[in-house]
C-alpha cells in the first residue's frame, strides 16, 4: 500500500473519524458505480456500498489490509453484490428501478464461500456430443437415426420428441436445440458461423433492437447506434502482435 493508505488504515484502527470520512469521500462514488454494474439498481448499489464502508468501521480494530485499499474495498463490494444476487436465486426475476428483468440462473448456485460456485464451467457436455452425433447422421441422410440422439437431449429436459421428419427440418431442429440446450455456454456465435447464418441472424436481431430498444432492456430514450449490426465480421481479427511480424498482413 502507498504511505497515505497505510496512514489512513492506521488512523481507522485508532478510531479516527476524520480518516473514516476521508475514506468515504475518496472511494464512495467509484464503489457505487461498480456495485451498480452488478445489481443494476443505483439505490441498492448505494446501500451495499454504505454497508461495506460502515462494516469497515465496525471491524476497524482488527482490520488487516495487505494490498491496495481500493482493491480491498472493490473486492468487498463485489462479494456483497454476489451475496445479494445469490439471495435472489429462487426468484425468477430481479427488480431494478421498479422494473422486472429476467435473471439467468444457469450458473448461480449458492456456495458456502463468497465468490465461489459449485458449478464446473462446461467445455463439452454429453448433450453436445449427442447433438453432434445427430447432426453427423442427419448430414449422411440418416434422419431417423439422428432423431434418436436429438430426442435423448429433449427428453432429458422434459420435452417431447422432435417432429422433424426430413433432413432440412432435422437440420433446423438440431440448430434450435443447440441454441437452448447450450445457452450461455459460449457456443451460439460459433454455431451461427458453422451454419452459415451469422450475418442473416445478427442483422435481423439488430433491426429488432433498433425498432424497439426498450424491449431489449435499454432505458427510455436510449438505443443502439444507427451503424450497429450493419457490418458483421465473420472472422476473428488477426492479433496485432502477429500482424507486426510481417508486412504481408
Amino acid at each position: 500500500m502507498e504511505q497515505t493508505e497505510l496512514l489512513i488504515v492506521e488512523q481507522l484502527k485508532k478510531g479516527n473519524e476524520r480518516a473514516y470520512k476521508f475514506l468515504y469521500e475518496q472511494h464512495y462514488q467509484i464503489l457505487c458505480h461498480v456495485a451498480a454494474q452488478y445489481v443494476k439498481d443505483d439505490f441498492l448499489a448505494e446501500t451495499i456500498v454504505g454497508d461495506v464502508i460502515f462494516h469497515l468501521w465496525e471491524i476497524r480494530e482488527s482490520l488487516e489490509i495487505n494490498n491496495n485499499l481500493r482493491s480491498y474495498l472493490l473486492q468487498s463490494v463485489k462479494h456483497r453484490c454476489m451475496d445479494y444476487l445469490k439471495s435472489q436465486y429462487h426468484q425468477k426475476e430481479l427488480t431494478a428501478h421498479g422494473e422486472q428483468y429476467p435473471y439467468i440462473k444457469k450458473y448461480c448456485h449458492p456456495h458456502d464461500l463468497t465468490g465461489n460456485t459449485d458449478d464446473n464451467w462446461p467445455v463439452y457436455r454429453y448433450s453436445e456430443a449427442l447433438l453432434y452425433l445427430a447432426e453427423a447422421l442427419n448430414e449422411q441422410g440418416k434422419t431417423t437415426e439422428a432423431a434418436t440422439y436429438l430426442n435423448q437431449v429433449r427428453n432429458r429436459a422434459g420435452l417431447s420428441n422432435t417432429t422433424a421428419s426430413n433432413q432440412s427440418e432435422m437440420r433446423t431442429a438440431i440448430m434450435n436445440e443447440r441454441r437452448v440446450e447450450l445457452a450461455f455456454e459460449n457456443k451460439r456465435w460459433l454455431d451461427l458461423i458453422h451454419y452459415n447464418v451469422a450475418e442473416q441472424v445478427m442483422k435481423a436481431y439488430g433491426e429488432r433492437v433498433k425498432a424497439n430498444p426498450q424491449a431489449y432492456y435499454f432505458p427510455e430514450g436510449y438505443g443502439v447506434a444507427p451503424q450497429s449490426y450493419t457490418n458483421i465480421r465473420i472472422l476473428f481479427p488477426l492479433p496485432a502482435a502477429e500482424a507486426a511480424l510481417t508486412t504481408y498482413f
